[in-house]
């Protein structure tokens, strides 16, 4: 998983913080946007993974549909 450095600089500006402490602390911002990306990632898979496996019958068109491309 990657992370563009600039995508983290624009983050960092648009919350406010000075440039000194972006310039000085950017691997560290870094690695926190990574790790945040990480985790949300993790509860969206869980969330879909339970998704596809309840019993829900809302989800029965969609699940015929993929079904029928497998």
């Amino acid at each position: 998983m990657q992370i563009a450095t600039k995508s983290v600089v624009v983050v960092a500006q648009q919350a406010g913080l000075p440039e000194t402490v972006i310039d000085r602390h950017l691997d560290e911002l870094t690695f926190f946007a990574l790790r945040l990306r990480k985790a949300e990632r993790k509860i969206c898979q869980n969330k879909l993974r339970g998704w596809a496996l309840s019993n829900n019958p809302a989800k029965g068109p969609v699940t015929a549909v993929l079904e029928e491309c497998d």
